[in-house]
């Protein structure tokens, strides 16, 4: 392959009048504040004078102090008139007393039309050091830039000395030169020295520009067909970097290097932000993602990679059809921020840190450009760039290693912090209830080593996961007498130690005097030995078959500077995802995470904190206490349908199960119960479930078991499944459904207004969820009133929220549920009501001679008959679960055999065909049913001998989606119909 190598000679300082000669007026400040402005957000909290000593040199100095805990900054009073190409270089004598968050000289710049492009451009940090020490930073004048202020500023407390400023004009780039990459996908320009790029999508024809980022002194260009490597100096420092830049398909991916181990000591924007266009969204897998107008400000400031709820390492810009994303190799050293472009549209920018103090490796990243479907192909494409760095290990992975993992799927997360949850008898209760798949977390500490092993034995016996808190990252100083909740072994040899040499404090515990007690971070490093240390300890006494570890992906990965214990952001990762495999693999535990990190799925099950963008307020401190006031963004973010999208389902819903905060349960902020309820259907995914108390749960309980009962009926029938949609059905994006792989569909309305789809009514927070055969999970408007309804295999479930109706051979006011063992039915009064009847020939389970057995006691129950079929079940001693006896009328198993037959045409104008084949003579019955499961019209119930029938369908259906049932000699299948207008 050809290679071509430019060399560019840079003669920055020839034939420039004026070059190098100081702008700023009154440097020294030997006339006090002229010339210069100070200002503050905090108004009175700080203040600026001249000083004669310390100094630089001349008579005075400029002493900033600030007591405010906002930012502020320090300018001249006239902004510079500058041309694109021009490189000035900003420098000062700086002596650093006190500094309580940052300080630094930048550049703000500005466009023609004095619109802020940037506040905080090519930064030069400030540090705490003793005398005067020169700073200096250096500018490259990017294309929109018409006019900039080098600027001195900060965040809360300081006390600055200042001296001898200089803003000057040091040199001007050479002659743009264009290098060209081309494939069948995309078009590619990059311009030298600036290193601007610009991109056609060729499929969709839309083009991208990438703006200002850093500016580059290009001294040597390698070339391929398909590669450009440019050997830099960036402009502002001085650092020599590597770029290389190639296609690959419809990706650009970049490599950056730096081959000495040179200094770093400043973030590098590169390559620059692309501009947005109105309509756009930003999309952000933040905790399980959000999706942002770009017409909007994004709400956290930035998005650290590395940081809390950064789930996985990309973002993305989309108009809901073409688009574009990045992903990133090096999450460890990586943020995103979100700037507002020239057209005050919000965008993203891709900042790379510093790893202890130099680049560190190959920085590798990629700009993917999609010609149509929105997010989709980005969590598509990052599917595949996850298994090839091995994150992708799937549940039937998983479940081949420890069956116990089979148990997450449908299950409910239980915090049973009341001790009456401790009890085998509540655990029975559950089980009984129909939540027979369930998380049960008995701790919510450290410290404590009680023994739980009645009440463990009665959970892994009724096939559930046990499991209780954990914790590795927290140490506190040590107390006389110590409290067993606040470990303090470890302290202080194991905290991470930070570059200045403090330690890294943690979580801030009061006493029950309400004294503080600050905790601080241990070395993750540490953590491994000490899981072997305390686990099999407790496992002696305990039987847990599951654990849950907080913090550790939660917090951010971290530095230390330890000399026994040392890492970087990247080992500090790697030590983490080491803990969580001596607990998954070591132990043989179902393992679960606060918050989730991608780089750690093969090691980890379940992440509690996944579903929920922000917390409520004070859920840190109080995990269960049920509040009115979670706070602004809470409500803004958080439980807003239309800014939340399941980029965590999209990617992982086969290998991670996500569930809310754990201060985030279901009765956490009642307020947004059922939207929680909602998301969690919607998403297949764990609903937690943490009642203040045992009184509350008894209180709530029919709002408690309805909630855990629909949620697990979807997630139990597609928990493990891949996701392979998600899609928006309103304008306001507040109806959506995804799809599985499994054939399920799930619709949800989080609109208030109700939502009409195909025969099903879905108030708000109501939704459908099912697939083609006759199963299906419902809350829907049903003869005016709102009805819950589960239907699966083994279990039907209906609350009709407290009025008369009646499904599936079941007629109630209160929430009922039947759950088919093959040799009998378990029947639980779940809400209030006294009575149930039932028809044992219109239940999911045909019946002939039906009796009834309480379940407390195992004494026959009468039941009345009430004509028509129906018999009644009086609730006795206000027992809540019964046996219900009788002969099956088809067999279980045959249930589930599938009678094969073909619907044409479908769609179907009105008239449609129904084909099979009949091995043996015998009955059939061709039944039409609506979307959740009622039966609306018989077409055919007749005898046939064997062979191959063809039956006429002439209907009056009307436009929409029904259910078609053939059953034939005992088996039966169900298909959808689809009749179109």
């Amino acid at each position: 392959m050809k290679i071509e190598r430019t060399v560019f000679l840079m003669l920055m300082l020839v034939a420039f009048h004026g070059a190098g000669q100081n702008t700023i007026d009154n440097p020294g400040f030997e006339n006090g504040m002229n010339y210069w402005n100070f200002w503050l957000r905090d108004a009175g909290m700080g203040s600026v004078q001249t000083v004669s000593t310390p100094v630089h040199s001349g008579l005075a100095a400029l002493q900033i102090l600030h007591w405010g805990s906002n930012d502020w900054s320090l300018r001249p009073n006239a902004d510079f008139e500058v041309n694109p190409g021009e490189i000035y270089q900003f420098s000062a004598w700086v002596q650093a007393e006190q500094l309580s968050d940052y300080a630094e000289m930048s550049f703000a710049l500005f466009d023609a039309a004095g619109n802020a492009i940037d506040w905080s451009y090519n930064p030069s940090k400030i540090t705490v050091q003793p005398g005067f020490t020169q700073y200096t930073t250096n500018i490259a004048i990017p294309g929109n830039v018409a006019t900039l202020s080098p600027r001195f500023i900060g965040n809360d407390s300081c006390t600055l000395f200042i001296d001898d400023v200089s803003f000057s004009l040091t040199g001007q780039l050479p002659a743009t030169k264009i290098h060209h990459l081309e494939n069948e996908a995309l078009s590619v320009d990059i311009t030298s020295p600036s290193l601007g790029i610009s991109v056609l999508e060729k499929i969709s024809n839309t083009s991208y520009n990438f703006g200002s980022g850093e500016v580059f002194d290009v001294s040597e260009i390698d070339s391929t067909e398909a590669t450009f490597t440019f050997h830099t100096n960036l402009v502002a420092s001085g650092f020599p970097l590597t770029i290389q830049i190639s296609l690959s398909g419809n990706a650009l991916k970049f490599e950056l290097q730096n081959e000495n181990n040179d200094p770093f000591l400043h973030d590098l924007n590169f390559p620059g932000p692309i501009e947005s266009r109105t309509g756009d969204y930003i999309i952000i897998p933040l905790a399980s993602g959000i999706l942002l107008p770009v017409e909007e400000e994004y709400p956290f400031w930035d998005f650290r990679l590395y940081n809390w709820k950064a789930t996985m390492a990309f973002t993305g810009i989309t108009n809901l059809n073409t688009g574009y994303m990045m992903a990133t190799d090096d999450p460890w050293d990586t943020q995103i921020e979100f700037p507002k472009g020239a057209n005050n549209l919000t965008t993203f920018s891709l900042i790379h840190e510093p790893s202890k103090g130099t680049l560190g490796y190959t920085r590798k990243f990629s700009y993917i450009f999609f010609s149509g479907g929105g997010y989709l192909p980005m969590t598509q494409w990052y599917r595949e760039y996850a298994a090839s760095k091995n994150y992708i290990k799937t549940f039937d992975q998983k479940i081949a290693e420890n069956p116990n993992v089979e148990k997450l799927k449908g299950a409910v997360d239980f915090w049973a912090l009341d001790w009456h949850f401790r009890q085998p008898e509540f655990i029975d209760s559950l089980y009984h209830f129909g939540i027979d798949k369930a998380l049960v977390s008995l701790t919510g500490s450290w410290g404590n080593f009680y023994n739980f092993n009645e009440v463990i034995d009665t959970i892994n016996n009724r096939g559930m996961l046990s499991s209780r808190y954990d914790i590795f990252t927290d140490v506190w100083p040590p107390l006389n007498p110590p409290i067993p909740a606040y470990r303090s072994e470890g302290y202080p040899e194991d905290v991470v130690v930070q570059q200045d040499g403090s330690l890294l404090e943690g979580w801030l515990a009061h006493l029950e005097d309400g004294t503080p007690y600050q905790g601080y971070y241990t070395c993750a490093s540490t953590h491994p030995e000490y899981a072997r240390q305390w686990i099999p300890v407790d496992l002696a006494t305990n039987p847990y078959n599951a654990r849950f570890i907080d913090v550790e992906l939660a917090s951010s990965l971290v530095e230390c500077y330890s000399p026994d214990h040392p890492v970087t952001r990247y080992e500090d990762g790697l030590n983490r995802t080491a803990l969580l495999n001596v607990v998954k693999n070591e132990y043989n535990l179902v393992t679960g995470s606060e918050e989730a990190r991608d780089f750690a799925f093969p090691v980890v099950d379940f992440g509690e904190g996944t579903m929920s963008i922000i917390p409520p307020e004070g859920a840190g401190n109080d995990w269960t206490t049920p509040i009115d006031n979670p706070g602004e963004n809470y409500i803004a973010y958080n439980m807003n349908a239309a800014l939340r999208i399941p980029l965590h389902g999209l990617v992982y819903h086969d290998v991670h199960v996500p569930t809310w905060y754990t201060g985030d349960g279901l009765s956490k902020v009642p307020a947004f119960w059922d939207e929680k309820v909602l998301f969690n259907v919607l998403y297949a995914s764990m609903p937690l479930v943490a009642p203040p108390d045992y009184e509350y749960w008894q209180a709530n309980r029919e709002r408690f078991l309805t909630s855990m009962i629909m949620t697990s009926a979807v997630s139990r029938s597609c928990g493990f499944a891949p996701m392979t949609s998600h899609a928006f059905l309103s304008a306001n994006r507040l109806v959506q459904q995804t799809h599985f792989s499994n054939d399920w569909t799930v619709i949800a309305n989080f609109d208030i207004q109700p939502f009409q789809w195909n025969q099903t009514l879905l108030p708000k927070n109501g939704f459908w969820a099912g697939n083609n055969s006759n199963k299906y999970v419902s809350r829907n408007i049903s003869e005016n009133a709102e009805v819950q309804t589960a239907k699966l295999n083994d279990r039907f479930f209906i609350n009709p929220g407290g009025t008369e109706y009646t499904s599936m051979g079941i007629r109630s006011t209160g929430s009922v549920l039947i759950k088919n063992t093959d040799q009998f039915l378990n029947l639980s009064f779940i809400g209030p009501q006294e009575v149930i009847d039932l028809n044992p020939m219109l239940l999911p389970w045909p019946m002939n001679d039906i009796a009834a057995a309480d379940l407390h006691n195992g004494e026959p129950v009468p039941l009345s008959y009430l004509g028509n079929g129906w018999y009644r079940l009086y609730k006795t001693d206000n027992h809540l679960f019964y046996r219900i006896d009788g002969e099956f009328t088809v067999e279980t198993a045959q249930l589930d055999k599938a009678v094969d037959f073909l619907l044409s045409p479908n769609p179907a104008a009105g008239n449609f065909t129904v084909q099979f084949n009949l091995a043996a003579a015998g009955s059939i019955k061709l039944t039409v049913f609506n979307m959740y499961g009622q039966p609306i019209l018989t077409i055919s119930e007749t005898t046939l001998s064997a062979g191959t029938h063809t039956i006429p369908c002439a209907t009056q259906l009307t436009a929409g989606l029904y259910l078609i049932q053939l059953e034939a000699n005992g088996a039966e299948r169900m298909k959808k119909l689809v009749i179109r207008p």
